[in-house]
């Protein structure tokens, strides 16, 4: 294999790797529309929509390292307890738990990565 053969290999690979990154960035937006959707479902139920979980920490309540976002459908995305992205039906997770959600198959959360924080790159 020649210099050129090899370069012209390399920018293939370099322009699929991009392809990668912008179907990946397609998909967690996918992923965020149809939680928006169930949510909008979920609050739209005719004996009224449910009750916001408050994320306010107080003494009884201390914050949660990561957060588990849920649907109808059951858990959808994995959230660190200080993520910027308002979540309104969610459960606290104990490190364990949040690994085990991931591994199970929820998505990380493409603001804060939980993923990174633990350790589980997808």
């Amino acid at each position: 294999m020649d210099d050129s053969e090899r370069a012209r290999l390399r920018g293939e690979l370099e322009m699929l790797r991009f392809l990668r990154r912008v179907q990946i960035q397609q998909l967690e937006q996918t992923e965020r529309w149809i939680g928006r959707a169930e949510h909008r479902l979920a609050r739209s139920r005719p004996d009224g929509p449910l009750p916001p979980r408050s994320r306010r920490p107080t003494p009884s309540n201390p914050p949660a390292r990561w957060i588990l976002e849920q649907s109808i459908a059951g858990p959808v995305t994995v959230h660190t307890g200080d993520c910027w992205i308002p979540i309104e039906n969610s459960q606290p997770l104990t490190r364990a738990q949040a690994r085990s959600a991931l591994a199970d198959g929820a998505m990380a959360c493409p603001g804060c990565r939980a993923d990174r924080t633990l350790g589980q790159l997808g």
